[in-house]
């Protein structure tokens, strides 16, 4: 429901053992990064690296942004 597109998506894979990236990988729009290292810390960082943009927003799997 947002107004603009995101610029990138990034997913960051830190050892899922649900289906989450299977399922993150069927949109071509979305950059999935795997990360070995366990732990918030290094997912956070992995992402943040990875993200090319100005401004980041990082939310979990139980977030939701609100549309404006």
């Amino acid at each position: 429901a947002q107004t603009r597109p995101a610029d990138e998506i990034i997913f960051v894979d830190n050892n899922c053992t649900d289906m989450t990236v299977e399922i993150a990988s069927r949109y071509p729009e979305i950059t999935i990064i795997h990360e070995p290292i366990q732990g918030i810390t290094p997912a956070r960082n992995a992402g943040y690296t990875a993200a090319k943009g100005d401004i980041i927003a990082r939310t979990d799997a139980d977030c939701r942004p609100p549309r404006g």
